[in-house]
This record gives C-alpha cells, sequence and structure tokens, in this order.
C-alpha cells in the first residue's frame, strides 16, 4: 500500500516540493521493506531506479509529464 500511495502521489497533476522530501523517505522505506520480505537478490536494478523517481519529479515535474507513455 505504501508504494500505491507514492506512485499516486508522484503521478499526480501537481506535486508539492514540500512532499518530496518525505517521499523520498517513504520510497527508501519501501525498499528496505520489500528486501526484507524477498531478500537482497531481488532487488533489481529497476528496485534501484525507484530511489530516483522522487529526483526525476523534484527536476521535471510530475511522472506523467516525463513518462515513456505521455
Amino acid at each position: 500500500m505504501k508504494f500505491v500511495r507514492i506512485m499516486h502521489i508522484l503521478l499526480d497533476d501537481s506535486v508539492a516540493l514540500d512532499q518530496l522530501k518525505s517521499l523520498q523517505k517513504d520510497m527508501f522505506s519501501f525498499l528496505q521493506e520489500y528486501e526484507q520480505l524477498h531478500g537482497e537478490n531481488r532487488l533489481t536494478f529497476n528496485a534501484h531506479a525507484l530511489l530516483h523517481l522522487v529526483n526525476w519529479v523534484r527536476d521535471w515535474g510530475p511522472l506523467w509529464n516525463v513518462s515513456a507513455y505521455s
């Protein structure tokens, strides 16, 4: 559920800058929980890339704006 909430905010029409710091912490926390549940060998490059989503939103705006599918 944590991941869904994070992605919902990052894909919103606009994202407040003050939200980004807590979203970064939440994403890191999600990946730590994921590792505990599934093991380190399941932390692929795609999982690592999730850590950068908040920075991408900070730099370029909501994800829908920079998605390959927009």
